[in-house]
């Protein structure tokens, strides 16, 4: 089966913007001494990553273990960020 060429660059870049888009907040947080907590933020990236992970792996007709895995990994960051949020 032919597949495009075209997902490994998608799912490259789409990671380089948002680990810059991590950097950008965080030194924002750090410079100006507000913006989003840093728990918050990086729970959030963590999900995005695991779900652009997720993605990646149904692109490459993955097993569905490790898509559930991906999956469930952006759940549990999702969750500590709702906890994070709820206690503050």
């Amino acid at each position: 089966m032919n597949e495009p060429t075209i997902y490994p660059i998608i799912f490259v870049a789409a990671g380089i913007f948002l680990l810059a888009e991590v950097v950008v907040f965080l030194v924002y947080r750090f410079h100006k001494k507000r913006g989003i907590d840093c728990v918050s933020l990086i729970a959030n990236a963590g999900a995005g990553g695991c779900l652009l992970f997720a993605a990646w792996l149904a692109t490459m007709h993955a097993s569905p273990v490790f898509l559930c895995l991906a999956v469930s990994g952006a759940f549990l960051c999702h969750a500590i960020d709702q906890t994070m949020r709820w206690n503050a």
